[in-house]
């Protein structure tokens, strides 16, 4: 009984990584998508003439943040 007990439990962790894996998937797809609007916007396309040189220096940061954080989730990706 013991044995199937760890076997289940085995199958039960691998299952919640796989799910585990997957949501990172998706969160690093979701995040490429916001960084290449931010990108757009950085490059002109949609910033209002209204955005001052101390928010799109904000934006900048924030968009290197996403990038930094992108490479994260993608070295853990490769490591799955």
């Amino acid at each position: 009984m013991k044995r199937n007990s760890h076997a289940k439990m085995r199958i039960g962790i691998k299952k919640m990584l796989e799910e585990h894996q997957k949501e990172v998937v998706f969160e690093k797809a979701q995040l490429d998508e916001r960084i290449r609007r931010m990108e757009a916007l950085l490059n002109g396309e949609g910033v209002r003439p209204s955005v001052t040189e101390c928010e799109k220096t904000r934006m900048y940061n924030q968009y290197r943040i996403m990038v930094k954080y992108s490479n994260i989730l993608n070295e853990r990706i490769i490591h799955f």
